[in-house]
């Protein structure tokens, strides 16, 4: 799945590097610790 998300974004960041990419992650949450994994 993670390579799935990396070539997306790379394809996204190809067809046009002047365009923001947001990415939304929908989790149901957990400790500070499982928070800083994302950042």
């Amino acid at each position: 799945m993670a390579n799935l998300i990396v070539a997306q974004m790379l394809f996204l960041e190809a067809e046009n590097p002047e365009k923001d990419i947001y990415l939304y992650i929908n989790s149901p949450g957990g400790g500070d610790h499982c928070r800083d994994v994302y950042l």
